[in-house]
């Protein structure tokens, strides 16, 4: 084939690829506003969108756990544009979702220019950088920071991180000699770190210096100075990474999101963080059922790190880094690609525990790039070397229907976050969650479902007694009589008891042996209910309908004399 006909072909499968992204991910355009959007986008609004003042809290003030200025900013055009309405915002996600597609690709065509890569001649046409794009933008593992307003932050993050990584590869020289373009990667790096924390892109550069780069190897000087040398390059790079972290942590201490060594220990979160390192790659690259995908995948409380369906995850992750490392000179590729993920997931495997998830869709967006890259670049180096019309038809085939596949399951993804009850429900139909069940539950009872919001509202404090968020609705809904709406599986005695086990945990709340009290009447424990309403009391001496269920049930009865008979 020509080279005039490869360009309109290439040309044409790429408008093809953009036709697919935008089919596959077009439904998010009449999703609402769901989960934390809530929070950020609409009672958080009269903090960002208020123009020069806006802009003054975006620098100044962490938010719900997060220093990000640049996204708070981008919400701020989005209201001069559009309004912020959940269309306009959601079509500004699709938008930079294609612009990290492309980024992507460019970052792949820079990779095959590189002194390593450069000679293999199956990179350095149009598809190993088109075969980047659609196995990235495709995945539905990616529907979650596309979807989700809030993840406005991966999307922005990830287009000036991998613009970075673009730009190093352009300039950076043949030797250990600074790189002309390194202050315009430090600006692309600082912008990523204000709109998302970026930690540890400096050491991803470092592992592009090996190779391909390899920068060492052509160096004049010895290979220690050399690495000193390309180390004192990276120093202002180090700067802004290690000012990330810090403000990164400042934020998620300011918020009190942090999880406490007490509730979560550190053979836990190593026994999470090796679960995390096996989990991103296969469901960012192997496809899997509609289920695999959730918008929580909540860390069981307590966390059994025993279990074989986390330990075994975590030991393979381990013995394959060992691998990967013992082999790094005969398979540079994988030790690289992998090195480079390892290092971008790491600030969120868990080993600094913030929020319920055990692992979490949005960090594969930008983490498993390296391997997107490196599964792509196999595929081409396989097609290239064969000359077999069968075997190449066969990876044609291969890549079309994973291809099809990714672009059908994302796009089914994207209707799960179309509101807040389909979320939860997909959440709870594939999985066990108590904050899922809280938040279905909640939405429940605010539209008049009694009886099905007791039953979550229950169910949650029946996985996990310590949560304290149910407890408001659950005293008022059994404060009315029993829900006509109830279920065949909610009964009494279940909701009594289930509220006595953990109504202690909540020590300082008297809305918790208030609803047990409540419960325990509903299956005629007199005392058992007049003990709950005293510790509420205990608690909260002004509590009023503590102290009006006890005036009721310890007011004296009139005594009435027995009936006489009238003699005939």
């Amino acid at each position: 084939m020509s080279k005039k006909a490869v360009s309109i072909l290439a040309a044409l499968s790429a408008l093809a690829l953009a036709a697919t992204v935008l089919w596959a991910y077009a439904p998010i355009l009449d999703n609402g506003l769901v989960w934390d959007d809530g929070a950020n986008l609409i009672s958080a609004r009269a903090m960002w969108d208020r123009g020069r003042a806006g802009v003054a809290w975006a620098f100044r003030e962490p938010f719900a756990g997060h220093y990000q200025p640049l996204t708070w900013l981008s919400y701020q055009l989005d209201a001069a544009l559009s309004g912020a309405t959940p269309r306009g915002l959601h079509a500004t996600q699709i938008a930079l979702h294609l612009l990290v597609t492309c980024l992507v690709a460019w970052l792949a065509r820079a990779l095959a220019r590189t002194p390593r890569l450069r000679t293999l001649q199956a990179l350095q046409g149009p598809w190993f950088p088109l075969l980047s794009a659609a196995l990235f933008a495709l995945a539905p593992i990616r529907v979650e920071s596309v979807a989700w307003a809030t993840e406005r932050r991966d999307l922005l993050g990830a287009a000036f991180a991998l613009a970075a990584v673009g730009v190093y590869l352009r300039t950076s020289p043949a030797d250990s000699s600074p790189s002309r373009g390194r202050f315009v990667v430090a600006a692309l790096l600082a912008l990523s770190a204000l709109s998302r924390a970026q930690m540890t892109l400096p050491f991803v550069l470092l592992a592009l210096d090996l190779w391909p780069l390899d920068r060492l190897r052509s160096a004049t000087e010895s290979r220690t100075r050399a690495l000193l040398l390309l180390l004192r390059e990276k120093a202002l790079l180090f700067t802004i990474a290690a000012a990330s972290a810090a403000a990164a942590i400042w934020a998620q201490t300011s918020s009190g999101a942090l999880t406490s060594s007490a509730e979560h220990g550190l053979f836990e979160r190593l026994v999470q963080a090796g679960y995390g390192l096996a989990y991103y790659p296969l469901a960012a690259l192997v496809p899997r059922g509609f289920g695999a995908y959730l918008p929580l995948h909540e860390r069981p409380a307590p966390f059994p790190p025993l279990a074989p369906e986390y330990l075994l995850p975590a030991l393979a992750s381990v013995a394959f880094l060992l691998a990967v490392w013992f082999w790094r000179r005969r398979a540079p590729a994988i030790a690289v690609a992998c090195s480079g993920y390892a290092l971008l997931v790491l600030p969120v495997l868990g080993l600094a525990q913030s929020g319920l998830q055990l692992v979490a869709d949005r960090y594969a967006y930008l983490a498993t790039v390296p391997l997107v890259l490196l599964l792509a670049g196999a595929l081409a180096q396989t097609f290239g070397a064969t000359n077999r019309r069968v075997t190449r038809g066969a990876i044609v085939l291969a890549v079309l229907s994973l291809v099809t596949w990714s672009a059908t399951m994302t796009r089914h993804q994207t209707r799960v976050w179309h509101d807040d009850e389909i979320l939860w429900r997909h959440v709870l139909a594939h999985s066990e969650s108590t904050l899922a069940d809280n938040n279905l539950g909640q939405l429940l009872y605010a539209r008049g479902e009694a009886g099905p919001a007791l039953f979550h509202l229950t169910r949650a404090l029946d996985r996990s007694p310590q949560y304290g968020r149910p407890w408001r609705a659950l005293a008022a809904i059994l404060e009315a009589p029993w829900p006509a709406d109830a279920p065949r599986e909610l009964s009494k005695i279940w909701v009594a008891e289930t509220l006595a086990q953990a109504a202690p945990y909540q020590g300082g709340f008297a809305d918790a042996p208030f609803a047990s009290g409540l419960a325990w009447l509903g299956v005629g424990e007199t005392e058992k209910a007049v003990s709950a309403f005293r510790r509420a009391l205990a608690i909260d001496p002004a509590h009023d309908g503590a102290r009006l269920a006890l005036v009721r049930l310890e007011a004296p009865r009139p005594v009435t004399a027995p009936a006489v008979r009238a003699s005939p």
